[in-house]
């Protein structure tokens, strides 16, 4: 659908847009812009840049893309299709989002064949929307082993080795890549994030090595981010320091969508803040918020 020029990138096939399930050409752009070939020093500020202008584009020709999101987002069940299985191993790698997917897929295939696909973020696109929607849950934190399945909430590294590998129903939650986006506040440049692709990359890598029990895992995340560089435009007027408000004036209202409760901006309209903040955000309805890698594994038996 799309052709990469260098900085510049430009939209061939309207017509993927218009027939079947617009997500999937939108999916199928976003894997091609975040293409591992491009130069690792440039990863992270080269795919932004042609993310931002790829999104735009699309917000021009097809705005009512972001209804079908919120709309497939609302259908969207694959988190509890799989807790009702008889036998499953579900990996919540909390904020990855389809550009450390990218980075990580290739090594992925030494434990099995790999089915890469997406799922949609519960929107708004935080954390707290999704434990709701498919554990009934506040939080992560309140998220408990029970009759269903075993949860495993990793908050260290080293608490991998302590992942029960004998468990037939398997939940584990890890709070990175997450937890790294705290650190990003003063002096925050894009390429910063490299650091974060690779350290997702390691600890995704550790935790799969450890299960040898399970011959399906599947990977996936709650939510996506939006990074404050190559934003639209700065709205000062926001009424939320969030991506999304249960109220907000007439004149905000044509940069957001309504889904739910709550009005959340859309794209790379982005809110101003002043002084010391995360420069890394949720709670928006950007195509890197709430589409979300989705990524199954099979092993062979015996393997």
């Amino acid at each position: 659908m799309i052709e990469i020029q260098r900085n510049d990138i430009k939209i061939r096939d309207i017509e993927k847009l218009l027939v079947g399930n617009p997500i999937d050409a939108i999916f199928e752009s976003l894997t091609k812009i975040w293409d591992t070939n491009t130069s690792k020093n440039y990863y992270y500020t080269k795919g932004e840049k042609l993310s931002s202008k790829f999104e735009q584009q699309i917000y021009k020709i097809f705005p009512e893309v972001y209804d079908v999101i919120i709309h497939n987002s609302a259908r969207n069940s694959k988190i509890k299709d799989i807790l009702n299985k008889d036998r499953f191993c579900l990996i919540i790698m909390d904020g990855m989002s389809l550009r450390e997917t990218n980075l990580i897929i290739n090594d992925l295939k030494r434990f099995g064949e790999v089915e890469y696909s997406y799922a949609y973020s519960a929107i708004p696109s935080e954390t707290e929307f999704f434990t709701r929607k498919n554990f009934g849950a506040l939080s992560p934190s309140h998220i408990k082993t029970n009759g269903k399945y075993v949860f495993f909430h990793m908050k260290r590294v080293n608490e991998i080795e302590d992942i029960s590998t004998a468990a037939d129903k398997l939940v584990i939650w890890s709070i990175y890549p997450d937890q790294m986006f705290e650190e990003f506040k003063v002096g925050f440049e894009t390429k910063d994030l490299n650091r974060v692709g690779e350290e997702t990359r390691n600890i995704l890598l550790k935790i799969l090595s450890r299960l040898t029990n399970h011959n399906e895992i599947t990977i996936t995340s709650d939510h996506g981010y939006f990074v404050d560089t190559f934003s639209w435009k700065g709205l000062s007027d926001f009424p939320s320091g969030d991506r999304y408000s249960h109220k907000v004036p007439e004149y905000l209202k044509k940069y957001c969508k309504y889904a739910g409760e709550y009005w959340v901006l859309v794209g790379r309209y982005n809110t101003i803040k002043r002084g010391k903040y995360m420069h890394v955000r949720h709670g928006g309805l950007s195509f890197l918020e709430t589409i979300v890698p989705f990524i199954k594994i099979k092993r062979s038996e015996g393997e």
